[in-house]
């Protein structure tokens, strides 16, 4: 706590409120006192002591809820666990959005190990027609079997000496 700030909670007889700081986070967040602007720091885990007059400027609450506030994340000591609103939750957001990269990541790998499987399953296709095809055979569509450095209609490509067109 700044000096002045406790100078200030030492000379008024408020009230106090015990607030902890649950997050893994530094929690930086301004009050005025007097005329100056103070700034509060909670490390995490730290607790600390504050003016009671503070409490609505840390925590805003309606309906039970914490909406807003300069320190939402903090927790009264000895007080009921209010849910925070989502917006107000950085590490609930953090687990959400990583939840859904996880998500897209397993559906990317479904779509992955589905391409992966037809591929197989064409190769073997093709691996059993031309085996059933033998050597220069037709295999059973009365085709021949297209081999590596065939043309569209199967046959081999022909060296005329030049290079085919965009091949540099």
């Amino acid at each position: 706590m700044s000096h002045e700030l406790h100078e200030m909670y030492r000379a008024t007889p408020l009230k106090s409120t015990t607030w902890i700081n649950p997050s893994k986070h530094v929690i930086r967040f301004p009050v005025w006192v007097g005329k100056k602007r103070q700034i509060v720091v909670f490390e995490p885990g730290e607790t600390k002591d504050l003016p009671s007059e503070y409490d609505r400027v840390i925590q805003v609450v309606r309906n039970g809820r914490i909406e807003g506030g300069r320190a939402p994340q903090l927790q009264r000591v000895g007080a009921k666990k209010l849910p925070i609103a989502p917006a107000l939750d950085s590490e609930a957001e953090a687990k959400k959005s990583s939840l859904d990269k996880i998500g897209k990541a397993l559906a990317l790998k479904e779509t992955a190990d589905a391409l992966l499987d037809e591929a197989a399953a064409r190769e073997a296709a093709a691996t059993e027609e031309i085996e059933e095809a033998g050597d220069g055979g037709e295999t059973k569509s009365g085709r021949k079997p297209k081999g590596l450095g065939d043309d569209e209609a199967g046959e081999p490509y022909k060296s005329s000496g030049s290079k085919p067109k965009g091949v540099k």
